[in-house]
């Protein structure tokens, strides 16, 4: 067993790399020092590194010491990432008056009397000086016409109080609080008439036309004459607006366990990944397989780019693009080093990303799907083509589950029952939905007439999505609440990787 479990190790090198880097990030958020500090131990990580290298590697009695020295240089880096992206903004005074100038840095949204926003503050007037200072906050901008003019990279300069970030009950242990804080937002403002736009952004830049791209594709949707249920839907499944949203559409979604459909996520891309792969099955042959495999990589980083490149598309977008990348070259398709890699990657971006519930959510999910799936599969598999093709989409809902549920658990407070059923309509729709909505959008320039035939089913299609997923959520028990303490989610988690050792040393005897 000894050895079969260190040659799988050897075969996961990044995931032997992954986690010491996420016990580093871990340690520095809780011990974080000065940047000289961190710079001190950084060298001296690299430096005892490179000696190994160096000096140590061929004597044979030293590997144990040189692999202790590799796993504890992962640690040191994870934690010097995080230092300096934790000294990066600061809190502000609570209940101060600050005159300051900042630069919005998230799109604009009309929130009934105001407009919502995230301001980088770059500078605060402090009895006549300026000072240079670095933070971010919520800001909510009385709605006016001068507000809704307002634009990503927009630099404007105000006066407001500083304010604490204040929770919101939920069911569960979710905390809004924490949330901001692991994207380093620490106050929230009201700012009513007290400021002027300093300048326009005039500059070009990736997301500020991202975002022309995404308004120029929602009104591209709003051509189709839907009903205002059917739009909001619509956009926030394809491109993830869901401003527009109504209170009892979101809970009807959330209660039914199918709030990963309208979040713009892994799901998404792994279904615009399995379209793009059918309908370029004709491209084989070594050349062509290589242009398939660039073809599928630029429309799934351009599906991202219209979509405003959220964390967890940007995620989905590099796993899936390794994955393509590791197919069309021959590479190794470990799934598990895929997935770290695209943690890796991520984590070395923003390390704060692995505190966010959708970051442990997304790769849980997927973790669960890809091992538990396999084990299932292993169990029962019919013969029939059609039982085949429905245990395989009730093995995925149940495997993504296995790792997800404790954590759901633990934040939100509720389990819902019917997430095999609403699994069983809603994403096979949402496939349709995906499908067609892509369709239209080159369709609308090639023929209108074709365009309102897609759309008539387009439609009906989000129709269907919505009545399915409001008929469950009236269901008896729909969904079960329960407030389960940290304790409990670390003996469920104990479990489930027991169970996974009983298996795999079962495997490895056999």
């Amino acid at each position: 067993m000894q050895l079969s479990l260190e040659g799988a190790l050897r075969r996961l090198p990044i995931v032997r790399i992954v986690f010491p880097f996420m016990l580093g990030i871990y340690l520095a958020t809780i011990f974080c020092k000065s940047d000289v500090f961190v710079l001190i131990i950084s060298g001296i990580s690299i430096f005892v590194l490179l000696f190994n290298h160096l000096f140590l590697s061929k004597f044979a009695r030293w590997q144990t010491f040189i692999g202790i020295c590799f796993y504890l240089t992962f640690i040191v880096w994870g934690y010097t990432i995080t230092c300096f992206q934790l000294n990066k903004y600061n809190a502000l005074t609570n209940n101060q008056k600050c005159h300051f100038v900042a630069k919005l840095c998230e799109v604009p949204v009309v929130k009934g009397k105001t407009v919502k926003t995230v301001l980088s503050i770059t500078a605060i007037n402090n009895n006549g000086n300026w000072f240079q200072k670095q933070s971010r906050v919520v800001a909510y901008i009385a709605n006016d016409s001068l507000s809704k003019s307002l634009e990503l990279g927009d630099i404007i300069v105000a006066k407001a109080y500083a304010n604490p970030i204040e929770d919101f009950k939920t069911k569960g242990r979710f905390s809004y609080r924490s949330f901001l804080a692991g994207k380093q937002i620490y106050n929230r403002m009201y700012i009513p008439t007290y400021w002027w736009k300093l300048t326009k952004n005039a500059d070009w830049s990736v997301m500020k036309y991202s975002m022309h791209i995404r308004d120029k594709i929602d009104s591209i949707y709003k051509r189709c004459g839907f009903p205002a249920e059917e739009q909001t839907v619509l956009s926030a499944l394809m491109l993830g607006v869901r401003a527009d949203m109504s209170p009892e559409l979101l809970t009807a979604y959330s209660t039914t366990g199918a709030m990963h459909i309208l979040a713009v996520s892994g799901l998404h891309v792994g279904i615009l990944y399995l379209v793009l792969t059918w309908v370029l099955f004709f491209m084989r042959g070594k050349i062509l397989e290589i242009v398939k495999g660039i073809i599928i990589v630029f429309i799934i980083w351009f599906y991202a780019f219209m979509t405003g490149f959220s964390p967890s598309i940007e995620r989905a977008a590099v796993m899936f693009s390794l994955l393509a990348i590791a197919r069309q070259f021959q590479l190794s398709r470990n799934v598990y080093n895929t997935l770290a890699a695209t943690a890796l990657i991520s984590l070395l971006i923003n390390p704060l990303d692995m505190f966010d519930i959708g970051f442990q959510l997304s790769y849980l999910a997927i973790i669960g799907i890809v091992y538990f799936q396999k084990l299932f599969d292993s169990w029962y598999l019919p013969e029939n083509r059609w039982a085949k093709k429905l245990w395989e989409l009730l093995s995925v809902s149940v495997a993504a589950q296995v790792l997800t549920l404790p954590l759901t658990m633990y934040y939100f407070g509720q389990i819902p029952l019917y997430f095999l059923l609403t699994n069983l309509i809603a994403i096979p729709v949402s496939f349709v939905v995906m499908v067609l909505g892509i369709a239209v959008i080159p369709i609308v320039f090639v023929s209108y007439p074709v365009f309102k035939f897609v759309s008539f089913f387009l439609g009906k299609s989000v129709w269907l999505q919505n009545a399915s997923i409001k008929w469950i959520s009236i269901l008896p028990f729909s969904s079960i609440h329960c407030c389960v303490p940290l304790s409990i989610t670390i003996l469920l988690f104990g479990f489930i990787i027991v169970i996974i050792v009983l298996v795999e040393r079962s495997k490895f005897r056999n």
